[in-house]
């Protein structure tokens, strides 16, 4: 009876896991979707690269840091003008909600 019990939970950690990966690669897609309409990010870094400064915006913004602070960071973190700073500062908060 135990035994069965243990495949059971198993399975269902297993089937949640696989079910927040997909998750998570789904909103990241439609956070690179997003910059697309930036031609100079999407050429200049690359899709890890700019989901890592995405990353650290949400990390920078749920500790508290005003939308400003965030957006100075991107900039000084990939060295972009305001307007692509604003877009990674927007992708991340609009498509992840952080």
């Amino acid at each position: 009876m135990k035994k069965w019990w243990w495949t059971a939970a198993a399975v269902a950690i297993v089937s949640v896991v696989v079910w927040a990966a997909a998750l998570a690669s789904a909103d990241d897609s439609k956070y690179i979707d997003y910059l697309q309409k930036d031609k100079y990010l999407v050429s200049k870094y690359s899709r890890s690269e700019l989901l890592a400064e995405g990353y650290e915006v949400c990390d920078a913004v749920s500790g508290g840091a005003k939308d400003l602070q965030a957006v100075d960071m991107v900039k000084r973190d990939l060295s972009v003008s305001d307007g692509a700073a604003i877009d990674v500062y927007r992708a991340a908060t609009t498509m992840w909600g952080c």
